[in-house]
């Protein structure tokens, strides 16, 4: 919902210099206002049926590595094993040189879900993820640890930008993972200043957002997320019958189910947009 949620503000203007949030909703929604976050139910419904220890098949054999980190989001939910799985199975792919710092930093993705979902202090996030071996000597834990300092100081947001100022077509995996990460934890409680400031963060880089507010989301939980937003995502359908906001619910349900061991692989892959009822309270 918050990756829904996280696209659909990319098509709202900026705010104002004030600082006012800008609300989420969108007047005039068109069909397929969010096809990455579509795109994402149908990879991780695919991944019902489908999940085996290969990159190719879990589909992180991506050419943009923004879609890689994207992805992971939607691979981590419907792990057999949920984030500890994926967890281990990314530890042994970062040895890769091909693909290390990509690995590498959809580990930290998978690492930070994992921390969130136990509900953990913040404060200590980024230092429990400089303590993993898969880290060590990397360029994505000396941006974490440039992060975590502007964290303890409560520096600008302007100073953090300008921590590597490189235009965004050179960003690198985890350059900009250590961003969504600061957006996140710089404004932890508040679902919409997060998003806001990941766009201005996080220029021409759609995914990225998205990623942050999927974080940001899974943190805050549904209760936090607008109002405004979440009934435009009512109002959106596909070649189903239901509404998106449905579908997207549905699939946190069985991402719930999958993790607490309740259901297995052989779910088909249409069951996102058929709900089969409540499996956990909202």
């Amino acid at each position: 919902m918050g990756a829904a949620l996280g696209e659909l503000s990319l098509q709202t203007p900026m705010a104002a210099p004030s600082g006012k949030a800008t609300p989420l909703a969108v007047k005039d929604t068109v069909q397929g206002t969010v096809p990455k976050t579509y795109g994402l139910m149908l990879l991780a419904t695919r991944q019902l049926k489908h999940l085996i220890p290969e990159t190719e098949a879990f589909g992180l054999r991506c050419a943009r590595w923004q879609d890689v980190l994207l992805r992971t989001l939607a691979i981590a939910f419907l792990h057999p094993a949920a984030t500890q799985g994926l967890a281990a199975q990314l530890s042994g792919w970062c040895s890769d040189p091909r693909d290390r710092e990509r690995f590498v930093s959809a580990f930290v993705v998978v690492c930070t879900l994992e921390w969130l979902q136990h509900q953990r202090p913040l404060q200590d996030l980024i230092p429990d993820l400089l303590r993993h071996p898969e880290l060590e000597g990397t360029h994505a834990a000396f941006h974490l640890e440039n992060v975590q300092q502007h964290l303890l100081q409560r520096a600008s947001l302007q100073s953090v930008v300008q921590l590597q100022p490189i235009p965004p077509q050179e960003w690198t995996p985890s350059w900009a993972i250590a961003l969504c990460l600061y957006a996140v934890l710089s404004t932890p409680q508040d679902f919409q200043l997060t998003v806001q400031r990941a766009r201005q963060m996080l220029p021409q880089q759609p995914e990225l957002v998205m990623l942050t507010a999927a974080l940001s989301g899974f943190y805050n939980g549904l209760a936090t997320m607008p109002l405004e937003g979440r009934w435009t995502l009512k109002t959106l359908k596909w070649k189903v019958a239901v509404p998106f906001e449905t579908g997207l619910l549905t699939l946190a349900d069985l991402c719930a189910a999958q993790w607490a061991g309740s259901t297995g692989l052989d779910m088909p892959a249409s069951a996102v947009f058929h709900a089969p009822g409540q499996l956990r309270p909202r």
